[in-house]
């Protein structure tokens, strides 16, 4: 995630980091649906992309616009 950020900066682009967090993980396997996801594996696997992407100089982030354990997150 950081290389990519970098690069695009580095190339002159704004990168934009979506979607936060936890988008790419319906159940069901469907686009535009709910998911639950422990807060251990939030932290462990969905998290961790995103906060490089900070750290690189990411220009924005998109939030996700699903349900994510029973709450919307945006």
């Amino acid at each position: 995630t950081a290389a990519r950020v970098e690069g695009f900066r580095k190339g002159g682009l704004a990168a934009a980091t979506k979607h936060f967090a936890g988008y790419g993980a319906p159940q069901g396997g469907r686009d535009y649906d709910t998911t639950y996801i422990p807060r251990a594996e939030m932290h462990d696997t969905y998290l961790p992309p995103f906060r490089a992407a900070a750290e690189a100089g990411s220009a924005s982030f998109m939030a996700a616009f699903n349900a994510l354990n029973g709450e919307p997150s945006t």
